[in-house]
């Protein structure tokens, strides 16, 4: 837990100290819905299950070089999802914080990727017991993003993560739309 909350300093202190005191930033709020599929493993028994998800993002970008091909910055989120198992649900909350970097791959038309850390809490509700955990597990993903002049933008994403806690392993992959405003 302590190494953690220290890789969670650190990533911290990287994004926000890329994002703070410039003008040349460009700043994404917007909100998202996609699916989550999450694989549920414990004592050789597996549960597969998608739904839908839902959540809000803020995204906070720095141009880095003369062209402005490279961005670097901050991407954070909040999805929450209700996963249908065999037997029961898995009631999922994960808020990430993770430094970003974008390649402009033409006109306001961007690659992203993204490794962080994701803090999450899930409820289980299996044959009528309910019981709830919580942590945080190294996160990543990948996207495109495309911004309009009049400052709305769009994003397709994918993220990966995967807990291990209570003797329960979790596979989570995310696909997410993104629909928000840029400034």
């Amino acid at each position: 837990m302590k190494t953690s909350l220290q890789l969670a300093s650190v990533l911290s202190m990287i994004g926000l100290s890329a994002t703070c005191g410039a003008e040349d930033f460009s700043h994404h709020v917007g909100v998202r819905a996609g699916l989550w599929n999450q694989e549920l493993s414990a004592l050789g028994s597996k549960s597969d299950g998608q739904d839908v998800a839902w959540g809000f993002e803020y995204v906070a970008l720095k141009t880095i070089n003369d062209s402005g091909s490279v961005k670097l910055g901050l991407h954070t989120t909040a999805d929450i999802s209700s996963v249908s198992h065999t037997g029961g649900t898995a009631d999922n909350r994960i808020f990430t914080i993770a430094p970003e970097v974008a390649l402009n791959l033409m006109n306001n038309f961007d690659a992203y990727a993204k490794a962080g850390l994701g803090f999450w809490n899930t409820k289980y509700k299996v044959d009528g017991l309910s019981d709830s955990d919580s942590g945080n597990d190294f996160i990543y993903g990948i996207g495109l993003r495309y911004a309009l002049k009049t400052g709305a933008y769009s994003s397709i994403e994918y993220t990966h993560f995967k807990t291990d806690s209570l003797g329960l392993t979790q596979d989570n992959n995310q696909v997410l739309l993104s629909l928000g405003y840029r400034f």
